[in-house]
């Protein structure tokens, strides 16, 4: 999927379930309007870019705004790259969640309510992610209020980065800066 941005979707904006070898490029979902939370006639849809139950995924060079959870989602998945990407104004900027082999970097995330996030949640189609890397990422200014529901709902407003229950994940050479809560919280 390249060069094609979505605006203003009613649930998610670009969703790939169960595919091997899907590259996101230069693509793009934004919600423009205020950050609310999904509920009925709420303008903000669930997740941007959103690859899940997937192997060798690609998601570079994209943009991702407005998203009522987060703006780039991997769940599920197996032998991921997220790079070279923007994250503004969700309420998670990008989210890996029970995946496992996935280098996350050279990304920006800004103005979430969360910035990075990593974790495992229970009743998932893969019970456990791990052997995530987050390198060379900027996580800046992620105040947002958080109106997200579920799991992503108790990630504090003000979060750098958040490692929730999962295993052999590496962070190294990012900046981390103003986010009013906390850096990081493992």
């Amino acid at each position: 999927i390249r060069d094609l941005g979505i605006h203003e979707a009613e649930k998610n904006g670009i969703k790939a379930d169960g595919v091997n070898g899907i590259h996101f490029n230069f693509t793009a979902t934004v919600w423009a309007t205020a950050l609310a939370a999904e509920t009925a006639g709420s303008q903000n849809g669930t997740y941007g870019i959103y690859p899940v139950s997937s192997q060798n995924v690609l998601v570079e060079n994209s943009y991702a705004k407005g998203s009522a959870d987060a703006g780039i989602y991997v769940g599920q998945s197996n032998n991921v790259v997220v790079r070279n990407n923007i994250a503004e104004n969700n309420v998670a900027g990008i989210e890996i969640e029970n995946t496992k082999n996935a280098d996350v970097y050279n990304n920006l995330a800004f103005d979430n309510a969360a910035g990075l996030l990593s974790f495992d949640l229970t009743g998932t189609t893969v019970p456990y992610g791990g052997n995530v890397r987050w390198f060379n990422n900027i996580s800046r200014d992620n105040n947002t209020v958080n109106v997200g529901g579920g799991t992503v709902g108790y990630a504090p407003s003000g979060t750098g980065l958040l490692v929730f229950a999962t295993s052999n994940m590496e962070f190294y050479s990012n900046v981390v800066t103003n986010n009013k809560t906390v850096g990081v919280a493992i």
